[in-house]
């Protein structure tokens, strides 16, 4: 699992995964904050308020970068759009972009559309389509914000959630982009990272505590190791990942709690059971998310939670 769809700092999520679809203005339409004109200004990449093609190539594999660009914009212009034009003025910047969104995707839509509503299934079908044509269509998400909510209206399902906590990460806010292109550059250190993320689909069946717990310390020290090789300052966060029984990750979770508790996934994450590692904890939950608020639903989601700001380290 090497892909994966960013709803909420795509930085972060380049330090993890080699490739990364930057979707991160979703995230504002979404919110109950409701969209403001700085929103999609950081749904891409952008350095420097420019559009940056140099960072688009070091996240996605791609032989047009202006066209891909293209795309993120737009796509995530007329999903956000969706949702705010009903209350907002429309203006020729709008209209502009209705038509370049309905050249680009092949699809007849008018601004109208996006007023009275007919425009949110198109827009939604559009997205779809384009992350099946890249081979994101199963890839997981990742997100700084709660997407775990607690159901309002309308459907919810039930999923785990297993978290390390008290871990000091990269603080992506102070990375610049080119600080984050040439680490990505580097395979040994970006490896020390993202083994991090690999240890929540490793193959715990049969493994003692003992071993569970100095892996996971092994991948911590190499984390901190690494931040401090790249001058990079670390945060105090915690690590998730919200799954389902649909999961590719659920087996190795299953056999992560077995390991650490023996007992099954489902009674301790029930238990809301926490182990301690060192100073890292390891928690199991069970929690529930709105399925209508997703705008892209997976069975795996990664998020990650700021807890205390800490300096350099």
């Amino acid at each position: 699992m090497t892909k994966v769809v960013s709803l909420g700092s795509t930085k972060e999520a380049a330090l993890y995964f080699d490739e990364v679809m930057p979707l991160d203005g979703l995230q504002s339409a979404r919110s109950e904050g409701g969209f403001s004109s700085s929103d999609l200004s950081e749904s891409i990449p952008y350095e420097n308020g420019e559009l940056s093609e140099k960072i688009v190539s070091s996240l996605l594999s791609t032989s047009d970068p202006a066209e891909m660009l293209s795309s993120l914009l737009s796509l995530q212009w007329g999903v956000i759009f969706c949702e705010t034009a009903s209350c907002r003025n429309v203006t020729e910047t709008d209209i502009a972009f209705t038509k370049a969104f309905s050249e680009l995707h092949g699809i007849e839509i008018k601004i109208d559309d996006f007023i009275s509503g007919p425009a949110k299934q198109k827009t939604g079908e559009a997205l779809a389509n384009y992350l099946k044509r890249l081979g994101y269509q199963s890839c997981p998400t990742w997100s700084q914000e709660p997407l775990i909510q607690l159901p309002l209206q309308g459907q919810s399902d039930s999923r785990f959630e297993t978290t390390l906590s008290n871990l000091k990460l990269v603080d992506n806010r102070k990375l610049s982009w080119n600080e984050v292109i040439e680490f990505r550059k580097d395979s040994e250190s970006s490896k020390s990272l993202r083994d991090l993320r690999i240890f929540f689909f490793d193959n715990f069946d049969g493994k003692p505590s003992s071993y569970i717990e100095d892996k996971l310390l092994s991948l911590l020290d190499k984390q901190e190791a690494t931040a401090r090789l790249w001058g990079f300052e670390t945060v105090q966060k915690s690590l998730s990942v919200a799954f389902s029984n649909h999961s590719a990750i659920v087996s190795s979770m299953a056999g992560l709690a077995a390991a650490v508790s023996g007992v099954p996934l489902a009674v301790a994450a029930g238990a809301a059971l926490v182990v301690p590692f060192g100073n890292t904890v390891l928690e199991f939950s069970k929690i529930l998310i709105d399925s209508k608020r997703q705008k892209i639903d997976r069975p795996t989601q990664f998020l990650t939670s700021i807890k205390s700001l800490q300096g350099k380290h």
